[in-house]
């Protein structure tokens, strides 16, 4: 008799997963993420607090708004990688064992914050990440990169695609501000640069054809970059940004 209650009462715990999945998400959630405790309106789920305090040391104590300061983060992103903002997906909740930040308030949803050393890392797989194409005049697609949400193309050299952004601390007022390029692979594997001045803006066109990648998007647009090493003309297509 005793068996058969145990046996029931199994039975009743599946049947509530199945009929009411998001309780046992919920309760998940529940257990590896909380609200973050020096900014309430975010949510840090299991190490990442770890990680927001060293990456905020480290800028406040280590980098200057005014100095050259690309190489030591580089050097930092090798070792415990960069902060790389992305959507989530229907497959990736609960959190699981992903160190991850979570904000609630993004312009375009909910945006996730997990340190990486490539955009190809395993933690990063199934989240969602913005895609930039390399296209020929007829719009078939020569090079893909899959980059940071809401990223600014600033150019292009070879390979590798230039992004600007900015290293700042995470959920605390102190500085510095650093503005630096992520030099990111066809690969997912990316470097941290200095940025350089005077470079000239890309050219916008008409997309021919937005291919299967944008197929259904309004905001995807095409423009012509020359290339930084080469000088060649190159052309990316890729969606701008949410605000």
């Amino acid at each position: 008799m005793k068996n058969l209650k145990h046996g029931k009462l199994f039975l009743y715990s599946i049947a509530l997963i199945i009929v009411f999945p998001c309780i046992a998400k919920d309760s998940k959630v529940e257990q590896k993420c909380k609200l973050h405790t020096e900014c309430k309106s975010l949510s840090v789920c299991n190490e990442m607090e770890q990680h927001l305090r060293l990456w905020n040391h480290f800028l406040i104590s280590e980098l200057k708004s005014n100095g050259q300061n690309a190489q030591k983060l580089n050097d930092y992103a090798k070792i415990h990688g960069y902060p790389i903002r992305v959507f989530p997906s229907s497959d990736t909740w609960p959190a699981n064992n992903i160190s991850m930040l979570q904000d609630l308030d993004g312009p375009c949803g909910t945006e996730i914050l997990i340190f990486s050393k490539s955009l190809a890392s395993t933690e990063l797989r199934p989240f969602i990440k913005d895609t930039v194409l390399e296209v020929d005049k007829m719009g078939q697609v020569l090079t893909r990169w899959q980059v940071p949400i809401n990223s600014q193309v600033v150019g292009i050299q070879n390979d590798v695609l230039l992004i600007s952004n900015i290293a700042t601390p995470i959920c605390s007022a102190g500085n510095p501000q650093i503005n630096i390029w992520l030099a990111i692979k066809p690969s997912g594997d990316f470097d941290i640069l200095e940025p350089k001045e005077g470079i000239s803006p890309p050219d916008n066109y008409d997309c021919k054809n937005k291919g299967e990648d944008f197929r259904d998007s309004d905001y995807v647009r095409c423009w012509e970059y020359v290339d930084l090493l080469k000088k060649n003309k190159r052309s990316l297509m890729f969606q701008g940004p949410c605000t």
